[in-house]
């Protein structure tokens, strides 16, 4: 495997405190033979002062003379990159030792696979884990038909084939993760491996907690309509909302939205059975595994979730961990006798 040469992606933009220790993750990887493609988007601060402070001629930096922008940084980065295969790292978050090693063993058994990604740990501002793992564990068939309904693909965890990037690349909007893999699953298979392969930092200065909810909303929206327009699906208003609630909300969900939500997951479902852009039953396991992750923050509703549960026959057609199941009884249940 020593000959297999992966490219690894680095936008840098104003993270002076964290991009060393993300070099560090990448020069301590199990698969020495790589290149580290750094993406300086004109960073005001002392970011590039600490890129430069690394020797490692495997390290090249590609530098904006203006700031331009996340996506941008990255279509410069693979625009310059030299391997076949290509690997996403944010400035600020960490690899495990073993990622690139896994990960590519992963792709070169897996030739159909055109990107794959993993399992993310939280980091916070400091460096220390606080233990917490985002374990996507949705079915490996299921996973091209679940963008319909979300993102389980976090992009630092990316590993992909240079052949598959698509022609406009990364596009400058908010989720522009999401809109790539929205183009390139039109014509390739995506994949999502059950391992730990990036720890992703939290803190103030992220996309995420810094663009409007109605930006967030409106270009969501747009990358959606492409997988609507092909189950040939015009939604209504109301089903517009509770679908953009459903991607934006992380906080807990009411009776009304939980049932307005599965109306729509089961519209949806129709759809594809109509018209077959989608295996049958991976489309209902990728409704499922969504719908469940919706009802598992929905326990403020009590019994009522329990109810919800029991009562829906698309809660349980995703095999659940046994304690995530455990876990939403016990909490409805608490919130019951507590009423």
């Amino acid at each position: 495997m020593s000959s297999d040469l992966i490219s690894i992606i680095m936008p840098v933009y104003n993270v002076e405190k964290y991009v060393g220790e993300a070099i560090c993750s990448v020069l301590n990887q199990s698969h020495q033979n790589f290149e580290l493609v750094v993406v300086d988007d004109c960073s005001p601060d002392g970011s590039r002062a600490v890129v430069d402070s690394f020797s490692d001629p495997r390290i090249r930096v590609v530098q904006h003379e203006s700031n331009k922008g996340l996506a941008e940084a990255r279509n410069s980065g693979i625009a310059a990159a030299s391997g076949n295969l290509l690997a996403l790292l944010d400035s600020d978050d960490v690899m495990p030792p073993s990622r690139i090693e896994s990960q590519l063993y992963f792709m070169k058994s897996n030739p159909g696979i055109a990107l794959s990604a993993g399992w993310f740990r939280i980091l916070s501002q400091d460096s220390t884990e606080n233990g917490r793992i985002h374990e996507a564990r949705i079915d490996a068939s299921a996973i091209n038909a679940s963008l319909v309904f979300g993102n389980v693909l976090p992009p630092s965890t990316w590993m992909m084939r240079k052949e598959a990037f698509p022609e406009e690349g990364f596009r400058n909007q908010y989720a522009e993760d999401f809109d790539f893999l929205v183009r390139v699953s039109l014509s390739h298979r995506l994949a999502l491996m059950r391992e730990v392969l990036v720890d992703y930092r939290q803190h103030p200065g992220s996309l995420m907690r810094t663009t409007k909810m109605e930006k967030r909303k409106q270009d969501i929206w747009h990358s959606q309509m492409i997988l609507f327009d092909r189950l040939q699906i015009n939604p209504t208003e109301e089903e517009k909302e509770i679908h953009l609630f459903a991607r934006t909300n992380s906080g807990n969900v009411e009776r009304d939205q939980l049932a307005a939500l599965y109306a729509w997951f089961m519209k949806l479902i129709d759809a594809n059975a109509r018209v077959g852009i989608y295996e049958h039953d991976a489309f209902r396991l990728a409704a499922s595994y969504m719908w469940f992750e919706h009802l598992y923050r929905a326990t403020g509703c009590g019994v009522k979730a329990l109810e919800i549960l029991l009562g829906q026959r698309l809660s349980l057609h995703h095999p659940q961990p046994i304690f995530r199941i455990a876990k939403l009884v016990a909490k409805s249940a608490i919130r019951k006798a507590f009423r």
